[in-house]
């Protein structure tokens, strides 16, 4: 088995018909499960096998240590039965990786004294080990038990020693190192350029690199950029950067960051943005364009910081933190234009208007708001997006309201604002009135986000036919937002008629995006249709089509905290998951005293 589809499918087959497999085709299974994240299948699987051997343990207990789950690999490390090198060596890895420096020193004192062979993935461990502590003392012992075993000349064992002496600062001892008698590998060749950039002596590192051109690879260039750029040598970074392209070598996420890093040195915001356009067409991770694209903004800033920046730069600016939720960087910008009198008119206003209600201050928005003069339709807009966000939907009107009696006439954008206050309100007869009011007293003709606005609205409502004879109706052609946002409805108001309706509609657009299948499992399981779930998931792995998990981040302490769905690996999981039970408990409790309020006032 060399693929998860065909792990299921053996292992569905064996169940069905009540064979009783193997220890080594349920160890593969477990290390396939783990290998794609499926750790509680693979655990499941685990509990329920009648017999176990060494290697069935170690599957499971590297399957955990791969996906940090370290506290639950060291509770079965201590109950396994049987353990060998690879049992430890899996263990001592996770804890060097992890930081847990202590832990892996007590587990290697253990292996050396309960007789377990010590091979060389152990030493390596332990010299990456040495290296992290910057303990070139330990590094050395290490290095002379290797002598001793004779396994200081594998490929590996060579360039973990040259790491861990650049990184101790002792770099005559890594030179030495990769000077002595036998081959010498790419990863050796490598790790030697690294050794001198970190030394400061980018003429060595490069004249390593030069040598034997032919086999350099991804991070032989990568070594090579990052170290120019870190030390202060952003125009080599960008040539190497040139001829990396030329040579057709595939650049990674550490190319861009590094190259990125040589133009904030140079504060050459041209080529950054050459390169941000680079990494867009890489499809690079959203999180590592957005960073950027903060920081770059950030670095123009600074650039005219000693000038006054004009009103462009600062937009760009703030719309950065807003995208980001990065409130602090947000305020230092406000701050910079309060203590430098820069005239904060409507744009820029909006600008940070829309900052602050985005990075979750709707108290900081509204007094923004309140002291600009000679407001605008933007500025009006987003101050009722900021309170529509943030469910205030009376404070929504109220702007709306202001805004015809100063005589600004509303656009789309302003409809949406108010048509989704009134969505989270459940407001159906106001939002069905501003919905008619928009096409009969504004003449603006209505888009796919005021339907899709006004279908959910009147689905939360449990409208259902109301909704779909408003798709029937539209203007322009339903998309998949549209019959998406119908099936949620579907979903709340357990109606399975409509929503069979509806999968046909949004399979037929989308049949490759795994979201819209969980979308549809869902609806089916919330009636409790299970053979229809069961029919769309298997249509799911027939299609091959995944879902990526919902993502969010937040900013604590300047730093940014990133939340998968459904993550119990993250290293605060534990923390995060009490804390959202306490608060569905408070927000349960405060339902409830609401409810008695109410009953006591009849």
């Amino acid at each position: 088995m060399k693929s998860l589809k065909q792990a299921i499918r053996h292992h569905s087959h064996i169940i069905k018909n009540g064979i009783l497999p193997s220890v080594f085709f349920n160890n593969q299974l477990i290390e396939i499960y783990c290998k794609n994240g499926l750790l509680f299948q693979a655990r499941h699987l685990f509990d329920r096998m009648p017999e176990r051997n060494v290697f069935t343990w170690n599957a499971i207990i590297a399957g955990y240590v791969k996906n940090n789950g370290l506290t639950e690999a060291r509770s079965l490390f201590d109950t396994a039965r049987e353990k060998d090198p690879v049992t430890y060596n899996s263990m001592i890895s996770g804890y060097v990786g992890g930081g847990h420096e202590c832990q892996a020193l007590e587990l290697f004192a253990e292996m050396h004294g309960n007789g377990t062979h010590i091979d060389e993935f152990t030493l390596t461990s332990m010299l990456n080990l040495a290296a992290r502590m910057s303990v070139v003392g330990y590094g050395k012992q290490i290095h002379a038990y290797m002598m001793k075993t004779n396994n200081d000349s594998d490929c590996f064992g060579v360039s973990s020693l040259i790491d861990m002496y650049s990184k101790c600062g002792c770099f005559l001892d890594a030179f030495r190192v990769f000077s002595e008698p036998g081959e010498r590998d790419l990863v050796s060749k490598n790790a030697m350029a690294a050794a001198r950039c970190r030394q400061g002596e980018l003429d060595l590192a490069l004249n390593v690199f030069w040598k034997d051109m032919d086999s350099n690879d991804t991070v032989s260039w990568n070594t090579l950029i990052s170290g120019c750029a870190q030390n202060g040598r952003g125009e080599m970074a960008l040539e190497l950067f040139t001829l990396m392209a030329k040579n057709g070598v595939r650049k990674n996420e550490h190319t861009f960051a590094s190259v990125l890093s040589a133009c904030s040195s140079l504060k050459a915001l041209k080529h950054g943005k050459e390169i941000h356009a680079c990494v867009l067409k890489n499809g690079l991770t959203l999180e590592f364009v957005h960073k950027w694209w903060l920081s770059g903004c950030l670095l123009e800033f600074r650039m005219k910081e000693k000038g006054v920046p004009d009103a462009l730069i600062l937009i760009n600016v703030l719309s950065a933190c807003a995208i980001q939720s990065a409130l602090n960087h947000g305020k230092e910008i406000h701050t910079y234009i309060l203590r430098s009198w820069v005239e904060i008119e409507e744009k820029l206003g909006s600008a940070l208007v829309d900052m602050y209600a985005k990075c979750g201050e709707i108290k900081y928005s509204e007094e923004t708001f309140k002291r600009i003069t000679g407001k605008d339709r933007v500025l009006y807009n987003a101050m009722m997006g900021g309170f529509a966000h943030h469910g205030r939907v009376n404070e929504t009107i109220r702007i709306f309201k202001d805004m015809l009696y100063n005589c600004i006439r509303p656009d789309a954008i302003t409809f949406i604002a108010l048509l989704s206050a009134c969505r989270h309100a459940g407001l159906v007869e106001e939002g069905e009135k501003y919905f008619d009011s928009m096409i009969k007293n504004h003449g603006i003709s209505p888009e796919i986000d005021h339907y899709s606005c006004i279908i959910d609205l009147l689905g939360r409502a449990g409208q259902l036919d109301k909704a779909l004879l408003m798709i029937e109706r539209m203007e322009v052609k339903p998309d998949a937002i549209i019959w998406g946002t119908f099936l949620n409805a579907c979903k709340m108001n357990r109606n399975v008629e409509l929503a069979r309706e509806a999968e046909e509609k949004l399979l037929r657009m989308e049949e490759d995006n795994g979201a819209r299948y969980v979308q549809l499992a869902n609806t089916y399981a919330a009636k409790g249709e299970w053979s229809e779930m069961g029919r769309i998931r298997r249509k799911m792995r027939e299609m091959e089509v995944k879902k990526h998990p919902g993502c969010s981040w937040v900013y604590v302490e300047n730093k940014m905290k990133i939340f998968v769905s459904n993550d119990r690996l993250h290293p605060e999981a534990e923390a995060t998951y009490r804390m959202l039970e306490a608060l569905n408990a408070e927000m349960k409790c405060g339902e409830h005293c609401s409810t008695m309020a109410g009953l006591m006032n009849l």
